[in-house]
């Protein structure tokens, strides 16, 4: 019996008994996702330094941070993290050599950036950086301003093991300006209108009770600031 296959037709079993065949290969839609495309030509790692780079993650593991783009600053060429200030877990803005946003693909799955911004740096095996044409070829125009490449740990078949990390941290405000109270707010608001020319919005009666508590409720005097924010604020990883 001869087996006679092909890519995206059904498989033929047909008796050889020594004299020509004609054979007619019969569509299967089914099998269609056997055609897989992974690249396009080969090249060499000499030409491909420019244009792959990898990053450690086993570096970033030990890091007090909540995120990937928190640590990936400095870590390959041509990778330009650009944070948005401010909070305890707030992401940072990748990009590769100032273009736009990258494209991510996690496990061979493009995703969302936020997937990547949010991902865990101890869940990552291996990040990989493609940075010109030669590398992001197999994504088309989607890949315009490169790609953020990651794999992420799978099981291994080995004696289980349990691995624990925790990361404690204090984070305070570098700067934390002093704040006109109540009353030498509405003491300077009247001095400017009153250079302005315009009505004065607080009068002489309204600073005294600014200045000595005496209404509370109608002339309120509170630091909110000390009142609602602590001055230091805890972050922990585990």
């Amino acid at each position: 019996m001869l087996e006679i296959s092909y890519i995206g037709c059904t498989t033929i079993n047909v008796k050889a008994s020594g004299a020509p065949l004609n054979i007619i290969m019969r569509e299967d839609a089914q099998k269609l996702d056997e055609v897989v495309v992974v690249g396009y030509g080969t090249t060499t790692k000499r030409a491909m330094v420019a244009s792959v780079s990898t990053v450690k993650a086993s570096e970033m593991e030990n890091l007090p941070i909540s995120n990937m783009t928190q640590g990936l600053a400095g870590r390959t060429p041509g990778l330009i993290v650009q944070g948005s200030g401010g909070g305890i877990n707030k992401t940072s803005k990748v990009s590769i050599r100032g273009g736009d946003t990258p494209l991510v693909v996690i496990d061979g799955v493009i995703r969302d950036y936020n997937d990547f911004a949010t991902l865990n740096p101890e869940d990552v095996e291996t990040m990989s950086v493609l940075k010109d044409a030669s590398a992001t070829a197999v994504y088309g125009s989607r890949a315009t301003n490169g790609i953020l490449q990651v794999t992420t740990k799978k099981g291994k078949s080995v004696k289980p093991s349990i691995e624990y990390n925790f990361n404690q941290s204090w984070a305070q405000p570098n700067v934390w300006p002093d704040k006109l109270d109540a009353y030498q707010y509405a003491y300077y608001t009247r001095e400017a209108q009153r250079y302005d020319g315009v009505t004065e919005t607080y009068n002489e009666e309204d600073l005294q009770k600014f200045r000595n508590d005496s209404d509370p409720q109608g002339h309120p005097n509170t630091n909110y600031y000390k009142l609602l924010l602590r001055n230091f604020a805890p972050s922990v990883q585990a």
